[in-house]
C-alpha cells in the first residue's frame, strides 16, 4: 500500500548511557510523497469555501469593497464546476449573504456578493456560528473551509475571546471544518485572531493594507487546490519510562504543542508542505541493548523510534540538528506568543542568537537550507510590529 508522506524519526543522540536517566532530543520531519502530490493537483477534492466577512461600520468603504473583489476573484478563478461558495457577512447580527452556492448551478453569485452592505457593530461569534451551521452541512467529500476576514474586536452578541476559539475548535473537531483569519488594518485582536486559526488548523494573516487581501486569498486558494490532507494529527506515543518535557511544532505552522493534550492537529496539509516537530525527552534508566523509545504516529502511519544503551556512552551528537531545531523551535514559539500577549520578547530573541554563535548551530545554517530560512526569517521580525511578527513567524517555513 503507498503511503502519503515520507517520515523520518531522529534523535540527537544513537548511544545512550545505561542504567540513569538522560535527556535526549528528537526530530520528527515529513512531506508528501511526489506520487501523492501529483495525484492531488491533478484529481483535486471539490471545496465549499464560506467567508464571513466583517461589514461593521468601520469596514465601509475600501475595506469592505476589497474583500468582496478578493470573494468574486476566488468564485471566478479558483473556484470549478461543482464547488460551493457561502458568503456570511456580520455587523449587529449575523446574515447569509450566499448560502452553499455551487459554481454553474445557477443564481446570481456575483450579484450577491456586490449587494453587501455595511453599518453597525461587530457579531463575530454569530458570524462564525451561522457558517459552521453552512458548512457542517457540506456533502461527504468536500473540503470545509471557512475565511474569515475582520478589523476590529467583538463588540456585540458573544463577546468572549475563548467562546469565539472554542466554537471554531469544535467545527473543527466536530466537522472537520479548517479556519483561516485575515485580520485587516491595525486594531483586530491579534492574539484572538491567530488562535482561532491555531484552533481551526488553519492559519492568520495580516493585511496591513485592504489591497493585500487578494494576493493573500490568492495563496489560500492556491493551497486548497493541493490539499493531500485536510485534518492530519501527529502523536508521540513515548514508552512507560519516557517522559515528554517541551513539544513545538515549526511546520507547516510554528507553534508550541502542549505535551498533555495529545495527538495534535497539524492542520491541513498541502502537496508543498514540509512538516517537523521537535521533542525534549526524559529516559528513565535502560539496561544495555537497543531499546525502543517511543512511536510516531502521522495519520496512520508510525515509526518507531530506538536507541543504543550501554554502559560507557560517551556524550556525542549523531543529529545535533534534533537539539538545535527544538532550541530554536521553543524560542520561536515564545516570540509568537509574547507578541500576541503584548510581551517584549526580547529575550528569546537574545538566546536565539546565543544559540546561533555555536559552531554546530553555525555548521546547519550553511547545510540546511530549511533551517536558513527559519532564522533569516525570525531575525528579521525583531524590528518588525507585533503582527506583522506573528503573521511571519507562524508561516516562517512555508
Amino acid at each position: 500500500m503507498q503511503t502519503p508522506f515520507k517520515l523520518e524519526a531522529h534523535l540527537n543522540r544513537d548511544n545512550l548511557p545505561a542504567d540513569r536517566e538522560v535527556e535526549v532530543f528528537l526530530m520528527v520531519r515529513a512531506q508528501p510523497t511526489r506520487e501523492v502530490a501529483t495525484a492531488v493537483q491533478t484529481h483535486r477534492r471539490k471545496v465549499h469555501m464560506a467567508f464571513v466577512i466583517d461589514a461593521s461600520g468601520s469596514m465601509c468603504g475600501e475595506k469592505l469593497e476589497t474583500a468582496k473583489e478578493a470573494i468574486l476573484r476566488r468564485y471566478r478563478g479558483d473556484l470549478e464546476e461543482g464547488d460551493m461558495l457561502s458568503l456570511i457577512t456580520f455587523s449587529d447580527y449575523a446574515q447569509a449573504v450566499i448560502a452553499a452556492a455551487a459554481k454553474g448551478g445557477g443564481g446570481d453569485v456575483e450579484a450577491k456578493v456586490k449587494s453587501a452592505q455595511c453599518g453597525g457593530m461587530t457579531n463575530l461569534y454569530e458570524g462564525v456560528e451561522k457558517a459552521v451551521d453552512l458548512l457542517s452541512k457540506t456533502p461527504p467529500g468536500y473540503l470545509r473551509v471557512m475565511v474569515i476576514a475582520t478589523d476590529g474586536i467583538p463588540t456585540t452578541g458573544i463577546t468572549d475571546p475563548d467562546k469565539i476559539v472554542g466554537l471554531v475548535k469544535k467545527a473543527r473537531e466536530e466537522h472537520n471544518i479548517a479556519t483561516f483569519v485575515y485580520g485587516i488594518g491595525d486594531d483586530y485582536d491579534l492574539k484572538l485572531c491567530d488562535n482561532m486559526a491555531k484552533a481551526g488548523g488553519g492559519a492568520m494573516k495580516h493585511a496591513s493594507k485592504p489591497g493585500e487581501l487578494e494576493g493573500l486569498t490568492q495563496v489560500l486558494a492556491s493551497m486548497i487546490k493541493s490539499t493531500v490532507a485536510p485534518k492530519l494529527m501527529l502523536d508521540l506515543i513515548p514508552e512507560a519510562d519516557v517522559a515528554i518535557l517541551e513539544a513545538a511544532m515549526l511546520a507547516p505552522r510554528a507553534m508550541a504543542l502542549d505535551p498533555r493534550s495529545r495527538p495534535w492537529d497539524v492542520g491541513m496539509v498541502a502537496a508543498n508542505d514540509a512538516i517537523l516537530a521537535t521533542f525534549k525527552l526524559k529516559i528513565g534508566p535502560r539496561p544495555e541493548g537497543r531499546r525502543k523509545i517511543a512511536a510516531v504516529a502521522l495519520g496512520a502511519m508510525t515509526e518507531d523510534v530506538e536507541a543504543q544503551f550501554a554502559k560507557e556512552a560517551p556524550f556525542a551528537e549523531a543529529h545535533p540538528e534534533a537539539r538545535i531545531y527544538h532550541v530554536a523551535g521553543v524560542r520561536v514559539a515564545n516570540i509568537v506568543e509574547k507578541s500576541k500577549n503584548g510581551v517584549n520578547p526580547a529575550d528569546d530573541y537574545r538566546l536565539l542568537d546565543s544559540l546561533l554563535g555555536t559552531p554546530e548551530a553555525r555548521d546547519l545554517l550553511t547545510r540546511d537550507p530549511y533551517f536558513a530560512r527559519l532564522i533569516n526569517v525570525t531575525q528579521k521580525t525583531k524590528v518588525e510590529d507585533a503582527k506583522t511578527r506573528v503573521d511571519r513567524l507562524t508561516s516562517a517555513m512555508k
